[in-house]
């Protein structure tokens, strides 16, 4: 976020973007990132309000200023649907914004409200192309259909431990995993109707202690990349898999989490400027 550039490894951790990363597009004060299904890579720039896109091989395809509109305002989470589809979750805004594969808003200047969207950080797509977007001033998530149009109601829907949920990740099943950045040991789940399924603090143990980011590997269990350093696991019941200590290997100030097709799993150390790979 520090820095106005993309990187690009391998799957063997080997660097494949230049010294100084992948620039230009409008890179600024970068956030969050996304591939779609043509191999091009998008940004939320949280400094300058806008998208940036990229080729597979890192040439930039937005302007020097990105793409702006739709409603953008300190995008940090996004995500990408069937159709190509570019939708943001908006942090300064009560709102989402959505994109065209081409960058064109299909928001409008306010983006897409209601539904309790308020301050949303991370934000997912389901298999049936609802929107999910946490949202951390209120401790809440909402839902969107499609097209925008607000589903749950004007506080979205609360409980199973929820409190600052900073990103989110969708399983096979359509279950809705949150991390609770403020609760010390609390991962929630939601089902697709939006109830909670985790009880009234979350699940915990297995090393959650102040979940950042989440993610879904292919057998269903659960991951988190925790403040203090460790990354735990769950399964699909929320019980932890991980001893008490989690896994800890070289991870320093770790905040995102990803799991690749083999199902390694890849965490970005925003304490040291490196990655930490898992088998």
């Amino acid at each position: 976020q520090n820095r106005n550039s993309i990187s690009e490894f391998s799957s063997t951790g080997a660097a494949l973007s230049g010294a100084s990363g992948f620039t230009g597009g409008g890179l600024v004060e970068t956030a969050s990132i996304a591939i779609d299904n043509a191999g091009n890579v998008w940004v939320t720039n949280s400094g300058g309000s806008s998208l940036s896109e990229f080729t597979s091989g890192g040439t930039a395809l937005s302007s020097s200023t990105g793409f702006k509109g739709g409603g953008l305002a300190n995008p940090f989470g996004l995500a990408v649907d069937s159709f190509g589809n570019v939708w943001v979750a908006n942090n300064n805004a009560n709102s989402v914004s959505e994109f065209s594969s081409s960058g064109t808003a299909l928001s409008p200047s306010t983006g897409f409200t209601g539904g309790g969207l308020s301050a949303p950080s991370g934000i997912a797509i389901d298999g049936s192309g609802r929107i999910w977007a946490g949202n951390t001033s209120i401790s809440s998530l909402s839902e969107l259909s499609s097209t925008g149009s607000a589903i749950s109601l004007s506080g979205g829907y609360t409980g199973g431990g929820l409190d600052v949920p900073w990103s989110i990740a969708i399983d096979a099943s359509g279950n809705i995993w949150l991390p609770n950045r403020s609760n010390p040991a609390g991962l929630s789940e939601f089902n697709s109707s939006g109830s909670p399924q985790s009880g009234s603090s979350g699940y915990s143990g297995g090393g959650i202690s102040h979940p950042f980011d989440v993610a879904v590997d292919g057998s269903g269990n659960v991951w988190t990349v925790n403040t203090s350093g460790v990354i735990a696991e769950v399964n699909s019941s929320g019980t932890a898999i991980t001893g008490s200590t989690g896994y800890r290997a070289s991870l320093s100030g770790a905040e995102g989490i990803a799991i690749d097709g083999s199902g390694n799993l890849w965490a970005a150390n925003g304490g040291n400027s490196s990655m930490t790979e898992f088998t």
